[in-house]
């Protein structure tokens, strides 16, 4: 009897296992394209008439000052060093001119001012 009660319960199960259907994979998720790139707001702070004439007459200074120091090196022969430093010189005076096209007054300066310490320490590694 034993013998089948247990043929039953196996037929029951493989009937029962075989009624149900397979398991399907999950669909993969879809998953969104990226937004496209913005460029960052300007966040700077309103500066007073007084405080926006400054920073244009510190950064046109800034830019004159780093401008006639790569003129005097012209034709020199510098270290891979003192080549680098020159060239992050006109990077720092490409990108206070584009801030000062973007009326952004406060990065036009910072980058001015970057530029002007810059060529000042390249002038006294010349002497």
């Amino acid at each position: 009897m034993r013998a089948s009660a247990a043929l039953a319960v196996a037929a029951v199960l493989a009937a029962g296992c075989a009624a149900s259907p397979p398991a399907r994979p999950a669909p993969p998720r879809s998953v969104p394209p990226p937004a496209p790139a913005r460029p960052p707001a300007v966040l700077s702070p309103q500066a007073s008439p007084e405080e926006q004439q400054r920073l244009t007459r510190l950064t046109s200074e800034n830019l004159v000052g780093a401008e006639q120091l790569l003129k005097q090196i012209e034709g020199r022969r510098l270290s891979a060093e003192q080549q680098d430093t020159a060239q992050t010189i006109r990077s720092f005076i490409a990108k206070a001119r584009e801030a000062l096209g973007a009326n952004d007054l406060a990065r036009a300066s910072t980058f001015a001012d970057k530029a002007r310490v810059l060529a000042d320490e390249l002038g006294r590694s010349l002497r």
